[in-house]
C-alpha cells in the first residue's frame, strides 16, 4: 500500500476545456494466501479494483457488494477480477484474499469528473499455453468504447511462475504480484500484472498495448483481459 497519485491523461482541448484525467490514487500488490490488502483516501465516485490469481485455486468467492469483470477456474491460473464504485468518502477499504490464491492486487482509480462506471460492452479475454501474457488485439466483436477518455485496464496472469517485474509497451504498470503456497508436497505458484492507459477517442475497438507481449522473466500458461472504466 502506498499513495501513488499518478496523473494519467492530462489533456486540454483547443478551446481550453479540460478533458477528464485519471489518477491511480493508491494500490497494494503482494503475495495473497489469505493476506489483507488496503487502499486509502477512498472518495465518492472512485473506482476500486481487486484481482487475485491462484494455481489450483478453483472458484474464487465474490465479495459482498462487488461486481465481476472476468473470472476463470481452469487453473492456468485461476483468477477473479472484482470492482465497485465508492458511494461515500470511505477512507480506507480493506479486503482479504482467498487462502488458495498466491497473488493479489487492490487498486484505487479516480477520475477528475468525480464519477466512474464500467463500460459493460467493450471488453476482451484471451489465453495462451506458453510464453508471457499478450495484450488482446481487439475488443470482443470489435465493439468500440462508449466514451472518450475512458481508462483501459489490461491484466495479465501467469501460471506456475513467480515474476516480480513486468512491462508492456503502451501501458503504465499499476503493479505486479507473485506468490507461492505449499500443500503437502506440492508448491503452487502464480503471478499477475496490471497496466492501464487513457483511451482518448470513443469508439476505439482495441485495448491499449494491443498485440504487445508483457516482458517478464517467466514463461508458462497465461490469461489476458482488457476492459474500460468510463469517466461518468
Amino acid at each position: 500500500m502506498g499513495i501513488h497519485q499518478a496523473l494519467i491523461g492530462g489533456y486540454t482541448t483547443a478551446t481550453g476545456t479540460s478533458n477528464p484525467t485519471w489518477t491511480l490514487v493508491d494500490s497494494e500488490f503482494k503475495q495473497s494466501v489469505g493476506a489483507s490488502f488496503s487502499v486509502d483516501n477512498v472518495q465518492t465516485g472512485d473506482f476500486i479494483y481487486w484481482t487475485q490469481a491462484g494455481d489450483n485455486a478453483g472458484s474464487i468467492a465474490t465479495l459482498t457488494g462487488w461486481s465481476i469483470t472476468f473470472t476463470d477456474t481452469d487453473n492456468t491460473p485461476a483468477f477473479k477480477e472484482q470492482y465497485r464504485v465508492a458511494t461515500s468518502n470511505e477512507g480506507t477499504v480493506t479486503v482479504t484474499s482467498e487462502s488458495d490464491t498466491e497473488a493479489g492486487g487492490l487498486m484505487l482509480f479516480r477520475c477528475s469528473t468525480g464519477t466512474t462506471s464500467i463500460d459493460a460492452n467493450a471488453w476482451v479475454i484471451t489465453e495462451g499455453t506458453s510464453g508471457n501474457p499478450v495484450v488482446p488485439s481487439a475488443n470482443n466483436g470489435d465493439v468500440g468504447t462508449a466514451e472518450a477518455y475512458s481508462l483501459c485496464i489490461v491484466n495479465g496472469y501467469l501460471d506456475d511462475d513467480q515474476v516480480s517485474t513486468a512491462s508492456c509497451t503502451g501501458l503504465t504498470v499499476a503493479g505486479v504480484a507473485n506468490g507461492s503456497r505449499q500443500v503437502f508436497f506440492t508448491t503452487y505458484r502464480s503471478s499477475l500484472m496490471v497496466g492501464y492507459a487513457v483511451i482518448p477517442n470513443a469508439g476505439t475497438t482495441a485495448p491499449a498495448g494491443a498485440g504487445n507481449t508483457w516482458d517478464t522473466s517467466g514463461s508458462d500458461q497465461w490469461n489476458s483481459t482488457a476492459w474500460y472504466i468510463r469517466p461518468s
